[in-house]
């Protein structure tokens, strides 16, 4: 095998790696977070009035998980109450431990 040859298959090589690393980033920075899943479920599916842009529910749900909230128990709760207001507020106040001294 020629020098170049295996210069060749050994840069063939990086860039396969290489572009399978992109795609896995490109992949996990596109993944949806639990905060804007149930953000949209709220502002767009329930027109829930408490938030009126993803925005502020985003500001609201971030601010929550940093205070030790379960957002992914709360998002599972948030989808089956199928927009009931007050089944929300009760998930809510189920997976935020800051929610129940409001």
């Amino acid at each position: 095998m020629t020098a170049v040859a295996s210069i060749s298959r050994s840069s063939s090589k990086v860039v396969s790696v290489l572009a399978t690393l992109l795609f896995a980033l490109l992949s996990a920075c596109a993944a949806e977070t639990s905060c804007e899943t149930m953000c949209k479920e709220l502002v767009f599916n329930c027109d829930y009035a408490a938030y009126p842009s993803v925005d502020s529910c985003l500001q609201g749900c971030e601010f929550d998980a940093s205070k030790g909230a379960d957002i992914d128990g709360e998002l599972e709760c948030i989808e089956a109450a199928t927009c009931d207001p007050i089944e929300t507020v009760s998930c809510a106040r189920q997976f935020n431990p800051e929610a129940g001294a409001q």
